[in-house]
């Protein structure tokens, strides 16, 4: 018996309430490292919750971090500081640009 991977499928709802503010924080300042944050969030959240493992389960690790770190009102002087956010498989990016895409309502 031939067994084939599973198709990854996100479906967006845009008119749900955190889709809505995503979108208001991104169009209010596109560089926000917390909004792309909670974008990579939502996404590998729904990878998780689907069934499927993470590329690098670290990197989600530290997003929840700063996020942690940000809802407690913590500074990055008082934890040492965060390092830059890391750089995205092209692959992992390509699949972020679309939902980021969607995300903006800009998608073409």
């Amino acid at each position: 018996m031939v067994t084939y991977p599973a198709k990854k499928t996100m479906e967006i709802n845009p008119d749900n309430g955190i889709m809505e503010e995503l979108r208001k924080r991104a169009e209010a300042d596109k560089n926000d490292k917390s909004v792309k944050d909670l974008v990579l969030l939502l996404f590998e959240t729904a990878l998780l919750t689907s069934g499927f493992s993470l590329d690098d389960p670290n990197m989600f690790a530290g997003r929840i971090h700063r996020m942690l770190k940000l809802g407690l009102s913590i500074d990055k002087e008082e934890t040492g500081g965060d390092e830059d956010m890391p750089l995205l498989s092209c692959q992992l990016f390509i699949v972020m640009k679309k939902f980021w895409c969607h995300l903006m309502l800009k998608c073409s």
